[in-house]
């Protein structure tokens, strides 16, 4: 799924170059570890995006509500559920130590059984990151409503005209 991941590349320079790089499952060297937490992120989008399509296209389904603005409400609401979600995936993992030190501080040191710790205020992520990730995974997440919208509209008995 390398795809997801490429799309997610394209808001590096949004969320940051050491979080890219673990969240692309890679280790302090660069080795891919595991887990591509973009496959993750994206699927998770991608399903709240296509439940939201669902219940607005066939759950709801009132003609009073086929107009533009209509559909701009669940798009919206699409975008903050992710957001939320891409901000709560990623500051979890940071506040609860899971990301390596070596990205998550500028300097780092060694304890004697081989533990690696950040030394404090060298902080290279923090809650920014965690907040500008989850603008990266709104973004992602509208596009993925966007499509799923048009491509299916069609099927539904009053609001298949749409957005348009």
């Amino acid at each position: 799924m390398n795809i997801i991941r490429n799309v997610y590349s394209w808001f590096n320079p949004i969320y940051g170059t050491d979080l890219y790089e673990y969240l692309k499952g890679n280790d302090c060297d660069g080795v891919f570890v595991g887990p591509n937490h973009f496959q993750t992120i994206g699927f998770i989008a991608l399903g709240i995006s296509l439940v939201l399509v669902a219940i607005y296209y066939y759950l709801i389904n009132h003609p009073r509500l086929n107009h533009w603005w209509h559909w701009l409400i669940f798009l919206i609401l699409t975008g903050l559920i992710n957001l939320f979600t891409g901000f709560g995936y990623i500051y979890s993992k940071l506040n609860e130590g899971i990301i390596p030190a070596c990205y998550t501080h500028s300097q780092f040191e060694t304890a004697g059984n081989g533990s690696i710790y950040g030394v404090s205020g060298t902080e290279i992520l923090t809650n920014a990151n965690c907040w500008q990730f989850g603008i990266a995974n709104l973004i992602v997440a509208i596009g993925f409503f966007i499509f799923l919208s048009f491509a299916f509209k069609w099927w539904s008995r009053n609001c298949k005209y749409s957005p348009i």
